[in-house]
C-alpha cells in the first residue's frame, strides 16, 4: 500500500508540474488511466486489509474459521488460500436457482 501511495503521489506531482489539457494532450489519457488504475489498486488493498482485520477480530472472539452462513467449519485449505474467508465453499457458491438479471 505504501508503494502504491508513492506511485499515486508521483503521478499527481508530475501532473502538477505540467499544464495538462487532457482533451488535447496525447499523454493526458494515459496519465488519467494510470491515476485511476493506481487508485483502484489502493482501494482493493485497503478493502483486503479491512477483511484481514475483521478476520483477526473473529480469531480473537473464537469464531475464525466458522462459516457465517451455515455455522460449519471452513476447511483449512480454503483459509490457506483466502485467510479472510467468512463462508465455507458451499455457501460461497452462487445459488443456481437465482438467475442474474
Amino acid at each position: 500500500m505504501a508503494a502504491l501511495g508513492r506511485d499515486f503521489d508521483g503521478i499527481v506531482a508530475s501532473n502538477a508540474l505540467v499544464a495538462v489539457d487532457d482533451e488535447h494532450d496525447p499523454e493526458g489519457a494515459t496519465t488519467a488511466f494510470e491515476r485511476a488504475h493506481v487508485t483502484s489498486l489502493l482501494t482493493q488493498a485497503r478493502e483486503h486489509l479491512e477483511e484481514l482485520d475483521r478476520a483477526l477480530e473473529r480469531l480473537e472472539h473464537g469464531k475464525y474459521g466458522q462459516c457465517e452462513s451455515c455455522g460449519t467449519t471452513i476447511p483449512p485449505e480454503r483459509l490457506e488460500v483466502r485467510p479472510a474467508a467468512t463462508t465455507c465453499v458451499t455457501c460461497a457458491r452462487p445459488d443456481p436457482r437465482r438467475s442474474p438479471r
